[in-house]
């Protein structure tokens, strides 16, 4: 697979997010799939942002799936719960 061709998959995945959670915010969608990482600097006591411009399309785009496929897992997972919880009552 080419590199614009892993550019619009990844562009695809953020499309369904986008309008799955229409009220998020670009950078919470771009955090949420792992995009952006943010880390906590001990010495300024601030949340930084890294900046992964080096990474290749493709360590992106597989990074990306991992997050999808763990979003549905615990999607999966917390509906379970609350049918266990809920049939209960």
């Amino acid at each position: 697979m080419t590199k614009q061709e892993q550019n619009r998959k990844i562009l695809k995945m953020l499309e369904g997010y986008v309008e799955t959670y229409p009220d998020m915010r670009f950078q919470q969608i771009l955090y949420a799939f792992g995009v952006t990482e943010s880390m906590y600097d001990m010495e300024t006591h601030e949340s930084v942002v890294e900046d992964l411009y080096y990474e290749e399309s493709n360590v992106t785009l597989e990074r990306m799936r991992e997050v999808q496929t763990n979003m549905i897992e615990d999607e999966e997972e917390s509906s379970a719960m609350w049918e266990d919880y809920s049939s209960g009552y």
